[in-house]
C-alpha cells in the first residue's frame, strides 16, 4: 500500500542514501507530503533527486530544511520543478507542489535566482530563512512574483538583504496581488529600507502580514513605516493588518508617530519589543492604541438623522470611557510594578538582546551540527558493527575452508609421501646393490693391491739384482784386464760394505770413492783386484773430471 505522507526528518542521511530515496519516490505516486529535514543532504543529494521530484507529479509539500544544500543543488531543484511543470504541474492539474520549504541551507543568490524561474504556479508557501540570498537572489524573486505563483506567504528571515534588496521588493510589492505574508526578519535594510518599503505598504491592497524585527531599522524609518500606515487608513487602501518592528532602535518619535498613526490605520497587531521608549511616548502609545481598539469595535455608521444623532451620543459616552480607561491606563504603565513592560527596554538591553539571540542562533547550529555527528557516529558504530559480524562470518567460512583443506592436503600429501617412500627404497635398494657390487670390487682390488705389492716387492728384488749385475757387467767392460771373479768380489764388498740397496747404478765417482776406501780398509789393502780397481777408477775418475 502506498503511503501518501513520508517524514524522514532528522535520520542522518547523506547525498548516498538519496538514490534510494529517489527510487522510493519514483515508485510511489500516490505522495504528497515528504520531509527530508534535518538531515545531512547537500548539493549532491539535491542532484539525485532531481528526475525523482520531476515526475512525484502528486507532491505538495517538500521539505529539505536543515540540511547542507547550496546553489548548486537549488539549481538542481530548480530543474527537478521545471521538468515537473512540463510533465504534469500545468495550471488545472489535480497536484503540484505548495509548499517548498529549504530554510537552514547554504542558498545564495545564484540558487535564488535559478528557483526564481521554476516556481509552479500552485505554489503557496516559499520558505528561505536562513540561507545566503543577498539583493540579487530577492531582485530575481520578486521579479518573477508578478507573473509567477501565487504565493501567500514568503519567508526570507535571517538573509543577506540590504536596503538596496528592500528597494527591490518595494518595487515589485504592489504588483505582487497574492502575497499576504512578508517576512524580512534578521536582515540589514536599516532606514533606507524601511522607508523604501514604507511606500509600498501604503499602496499595496494584499500585504497583511509584514515582519521587520531585528533589521537596524532606526527613528527615520520608524516614522516613515508609521505614516505610511496613517495614509493607508486615510485613503481606504491599506490591508496591513500585523507589522512586526521589535529589536530595532525606535524611540520617542516613532511612538509619537504611531500613536497617532493608529488612529485611522486598520492595524490588528503591531510588535515593539526590545526599543527605548521615555514614559510620556509610552503613555501616548497605550492611549492610541486603546483608542484604536475602541474604534475598531465601535466603527460602525449610519445614513439616516436618527442614526447620526444616536451615533453622536454613543460617540460622546465612548469618549467619556476612553479617557477614563486611557487614564488608567496610562497610570498602570508608569507605575514601578509594571516598569518592565517590553515597550520601555533600554537600548542596553536591546543590544544584550540581539547579542543574546545571535548566540543563542549560533548555539542552534552548533547543536544541530553535533546532533549530525552524534548521528553519523552512531550510523558509523552500526556499519563497522556489520562490517565486523561480515568479517567474523568471513573468517568462520574461511577457517572452515581451511580444515576441509588441511584434511584434503593432508590426504593428498600422505600419497604423496608413500610414493616419495616407494622411490626412496627403490633407490636405497639400488644404492646398496651397488654398495654390494662396489664391496666386491674392493675386495678383489684389496687382493689385486695385495698381489701387486708382492709383484713390487719381487720386481724391486729383481732390479736390485739387475743394477749389480748391471754395475758388474759395465765395470767389467771397463776393466778388461781383471778377474771377473775379482771384480765381482770387489763389486760386491762395496754394495755389502754400504748397504748400497737403491735402485740405478753408481756414478764412477761413487764407485771410485768406494772401491778406494775398500782398497785402504784393512780388510782388502792386500787384494791385487781391489787395488787394481782402485787405481783403475781413480784414474776413470781424475780423466772424467779433465775431460
Amino acid at each position: 500500500m502506498e503511503c501518501t505522507s513520508t517524514n524522514w526528518s532528522g535520520r542522518n542521511l547523506t547525498d548516498e542514501h538519496m538514490k534510494g530515496v529517489s527510487g522510493v519516490l519514483m515508485s510511489n505516486t500516490k505522495l504528497t507530503m515528504l520531509d527530508l529535514s534535518k538531515n545531512r543532504i547537500g548539493d549532491a543529494g539535491a542532484h539525485a533527486l532531481e528526475v525523482a521530484l520531476a515526475g512525484a507529479v502528486g507532491l505538495q509539500t517538500l521539505t529539505l530544511s536543515c540540511n547542507r544544500i547550496g546553489d548548486d543543488g537549488a539549481c538542481a531543484i530548480a530543474a527537478a520543478l521545471r521538468m515537473a511543470i512540463a510533465i504534469g504541474w500545468a495550471p488545472g492539474a489535480a497536484g503540484g507542489l505548495k509548499e517548498l520549504m529549504l530554510a537552514w541551507n547554504q542558498i545564495g543568490d545564484r540558487g535564488a535566482g535559478a528557483l526564481a524561474k521554476a516556481l509552479p504556479n500552485k505554489l503557496r508557501r516559499l520558505d528561505l530563512r536562513a540561507n545566503r540570498v543577498g539583493n540579487a537572489g530577492v531582485a530575481e524573486l520578486f521579479r518573477a512574483l508578478p507573473t509567477g505563483p501565487a504565493l501567500d506567504e514568503l519567508c526570507l528571515q535571517d538573509n543577506w538583504i540590504s536596503c538596496e534588496g528592500a528597494k527591490a521588493i518595494a518595487a515589485a510589492l504592489p504588483v505582487c496581488v497574492w502575497l499576504h505574508d512578508l517576512q524580512l526578519a534578521g536582515n540589514r535594510i536599516a532606514d533606507v529600507g524601511a522607508a523604501a518599503l514604507a511606500e509600498a505598504v501604503r499602496t499595496t491592497r494584499s500585504l497583511r502580514r509584514l515582519r521587520l524585527s531585528s533589521n537596524a531599522v532606526g527613528e527615520d524609518g520608524g516614522v516613515a513605516l508609521a505614516e505610511a500606515l496613517r495614509l493607508s487608513g486615510d485613503e481606504g487602501e491599506g490591508a496591513l493588518q500585523s507589522l512586526e518592528v521589535a529589536y530595532n532602535r525606535l524611540g520617542d518619535r516613532t511612538a509619537a508617530a504611531f500613536a497617532v498613526a493608529l488612529r485611522q490605520a486598520r492595524l490588528q497587531a503591531l510588535d515593539l519589543e526590545g526599543h527605548r521608549m521615555s514614559p510620556d511616548a509610552v503613555q501616548h502609545l497605550a492611549v492610541a492604541l486603546l483608542g484604536a481598539a475602541i474604534g475598531v469595535a465601535s466603527g460602525v455608521g449610519g445614513s439616516s438623522p436618527a442614526e447620526a444623532e444616536e451615533l453622536d451620543r454613543a460617540c460622546g459616552e465612548e469618549d467619556e470611557a476612553r479617557s477614563a480607561t486611557a487614564a488608567a491606563l496610562a497610570a498602570a504603565l508608569a507605575a514601578e510594578d509594571v516598569a518592565t513592560i517590553q515597550l520601555t527596554n533600554a537600548e542596553a538591553a536591546v543590544e544584550e538582546l540581539h547579542k543574546r539571540r545571535e548566540e543563542l542562533e549560533e548555539v542552534l547550529r552548533e547543536a544541530q551540527d553535533l546532533e549530525w555527528e552524534l548521528q553519523a557516529a552512531k550510523a558509523q558504530e552500526a556499519e563497522l558493527k556489520r562490517i565486523v559480524e561480515q568479517d567474523q562470518q568471513a573468517l568462520d567460512e574461511a577457517q572452515k575452508q581451511a580444515e576441509k583443506a588441511k584434511k584434503w592436503n593432508l590426504l593428498s600429501m600422505g600419497t604423496q609421501k608413500q610414493k616419495a617412500l616407494q622411490a626412496l627404497k627403490e633407490q636405497m635398494t639400488k644404492q646398496a646393490a651397488g654398495v654390494a657390487k662396489a664391496a666386491a670390487e674392493s675386495q678383489r682390488v684389496t687382493s689385486l693391491g695385495g698381489t701387486l705389492e708382492k709383484q713390487a716387492r719381487e720386481a724391486e728384488r729383481l732390479q736390485r739384482e739387475l743394477e749389480r749385475d748391471t754395475a758388474a757387467t759395465t765395470h767389467a767392460q771397463i776393466m778388461p784386464d781383471l778377474d771377473p771373479e775379482a771384480v765381482r768380489r770387489a763389486i760386491q764388498a762395496v754394495f755389502e760394505r754400504w748397504d748400497l740397496d737403491r735402485s740405478g747404478l753408481l756414478s764412477i765417482d761413487e764407485f771410485a770413492s768406494g772401491i778406494t776406501r775398500e782398497a785402504t780398509s784393512l780388510e782388502h789393502r792386500d787384494d791385487p783386484a781391489v787395488r787394481a780397481i782402485a787405481a783403475v777408477m781413480a784414474r776413470e775418475a781424475r780423466e772424467r773430471r779433465e775431460r
